[in-house]
């Protein structure tokens, strides 16, 4: 099946609720398993910070991973992430389950949407860089990532900047042998290019509504 992507309206009332079932436990009290060794989670962390890093402005270097990992608080957080209490993983997807039928499948094109919108692999400038993979992580892991949520001011922001990048202008931006060099997600498919001239419309009036009903926006990958 592979990973998709979706994009949820919610009002602000809903956005509190959220808040609430995703809500995850204080990070200062999460301590590592007895079973993970401080030497191993650095190197897990180590590696993680390498990948991570990869594409950023200024780089990967040993020198300022280890800059970041001499940080406490960082390095509490991150113990936090991936062992602490992070919130009802059940609860969160019963609560995105009961409002699917609100949601925007973007299926296996948000990676591809996400650089041919911003021209970067992950992150870029927002707003635009909102529009499908950013956004706020909230709560526990729910299989490929925490759910990003946008307040309505954040939301209202994307749609502006949505409205002024045409479907021409996007698609114009295709270029499969540097997409499968980035290792754009799902790119190699047969009818990516199609699906992102369909999806991406969806995307833009998906946007424009939530926008003017005030709404805020949750996105997640299943």
């Amino acid at each position: 099946m592979g990973m998709r992507a979706f994009i949820l309206r919610i009002t602000p009332h809903e956005l509190t609720d959220f808040f609430e079932i995703a809500k995850p436990a204080p990070y200062e009290n999460a301590k590592l398993p007895p079973d993970v060794s401080e030497e191993d989670f650095d190197a897990r962390l180590r590696q993680t910070l390498s990948l991570v890093l990869a594409h950023s402005e200024r780089g990967n270097s040993p020198e300022r991973i280890d800059r970041i990992m001499r940080n406490p608080e960082y390095r509490q957080k991150q113990i936090a992430r991936y062992y602490g209490d992070q919130g009802n993983k059940k609860a969160v997807k019963a609560f995105l389950s009961e409002r699917a039928g609100r949601a925007l499948p973007l299926e296996k094109t948000f990676h591809a949407l996400h650089w041919l919108i911003t021209g970067h692999v992950w992150g870029g400038e927002p707003p635009l860089a909102n529009a499908v993979c950013g956004g706020t992580e909230y709560g526990p892991d729910i299989g490929y990532g925490k759910v990003r949520y946008l307040e309505p001011s954040e939301v209202l922001d994307v749609a502006s900047a949505l409205a002024v990048l045409d479907t021409q202008t996007l698609l114009d931006r295709w270029d499969a042998k540097a997409m499968r060099k980035d290792r754009i997600y799902a790119v190699a498919d047969k009818d990516g290019q199609r699906e992102c001239a369909l999806r991406y419309p969806q995307l833009q009036q998906y946007f424009t509504a939530a926008a003017e009903g005030q709404d805020a926006v949750l996105s997640y990958i299943l």
